[in-house]
């Protein structure tokens, strides 16, 4: 069978995981790579001499590819999307599919009126624990989700085309939105900046069908890097950390005041010892790129498609505002939207 060709758009920090995990795969070959960047195309074409480079998106967009990975600023996706799209590519495009609801919507249009495979890199949705944690969900093992609570902070990376939320966020909302395969109902925000032009650190309350409380705070100035997410029911919580592909889930069960909904003041929390539930060490980005390359042979529908995205942006614009208008755009994105890359 021969090898699908793919094409890399944005030769930046994230580009490398795809880079790494493309190069181990047997059914796929990176055929091209773009930057507007000249020293990362050069850099880039010395490590990958079969890769044709390209400093111009549209070039590489009309080569002889299969599909094409997007992983520049989000505030280029719009318009090399729509590129790619036009020309009959499949496409995997980084997080948030962009950063207004109006753009998302087109894109889903003209991605449906193609009939062209478009999937969004929510990398969570392929993570094993995430997964394990949705079929537990579904068999009520902690009984009735009341709570979730999920905690996403690092020291940086500081983002110039968008802030901490649309930065962060989008992956616990995508989290949210397959865990509890519903919509939030209402939202609220609590928000700062302190070293950056627009949020840098926030607090997102969601309210979601049959009282289910999320709230999930996203941070850049946080001191190490924490991925924590937890989710209470009326038998028991789960817990994950996310420290490696095969980080646990811890499974609690409540002591039987607690399900009895007798007085609980005195219950001895502490003792709480919980159950560890092992997980594969699969790679969450290796699983997302062999969904892919199986959407682009039709072989199956995309669990992270453009309707999911646009959902996840749709969100995001309610709690801080459409991020394509705020003209935080820097002069380093902007060969993007001009036609390099």
């Amino acid at each position: 069978m021969p090898q699908v060709r793919l094409g890399i758009v944005g030769l930046g920090y994230w580009a490398k995981n795809y880079i790494r995990i493309l190069s181990e795969k047997n059914d796929a070959v990176i055929a091209a790579i773009c930057d507007c960047d000249p020293a990362k195309l050069r850099a880039w074409s010395d490590r990958l001499p079969y890769a044709q480079a390209y400093s111009v998106p549209q070039e590489l967009f009309c080569s002889n590819l299969d599909g094409v990975i997007i992983t520049t600023p989000a505030s280029t996706h719009y318009s090399l999307v729509l590129q790619a799209l036009r020309n009959r590519l499949p496409i995997l495009v980084e997080k948030p599919l962009t950063l207004g609801s109006r753009e998302a919507d087109i894109i889903c249009n003209v991605a449906r009126e193609y009939n062209v495979p478009l999937l969004v890199g929510h990398t969570y949705l392929f993570a094993e624990p995430i997964r394990k944690l949705r079929e537990m969900l579904e068999q009520q093992v902690i009984g009735k989700v009341k709570y979730i609570f999920s905690l996403r902070a690092n020291l940086g990376i500081i983002r110039q085309d968008c802030n901490v939320i649309w930065d962060l966020a989008p992956h616990d909302i995508a989290i949210l939105l397959y865990l509890l395969k519903t919509h939030p109902l209402r939202l609220r925000t609590v928000t700062g900046c302190r070293r950056t032009p627009d949020k840098d650190h926030a607090v997102l309350g969601l309210e979601f069908p049959g009282d289910v409380i999320a709230c999930v705070s996203v941070s850049w100035l946080w001191p190490e890097k924490i991925r924590k997410l937890t989710v209470v029911g009326t038998k028991g919580a789960i817990c994950y950390e996310d420290k490696g592909f095969d980080s646990p889930l811890y499974l609690y069960h409540w002591p039987e005041e607690v399900v009895e909904n007798l007085p609980i003041y005195n219950v001895p929390f502490e003792k709480l010892n919980p159950t560890i539930i092992p997980m594969p060490q699969r790679e969450p980005l290796s699983q997302l790129l062999d969904h892919f390359l199986r959407c682009i042979a039709k072989k199956e529908q995309s669990l992270s498609n453009a309707r999911f995205g646009a959902e996840v942006v749709r969100i995001l614009e309610k709690i801080c505002g459409n991020q394509s208008e705020k003209h935080l755009v820097k002069e380093f994105v902007r060969g993007y939207h001009n036609g390099s890359a």
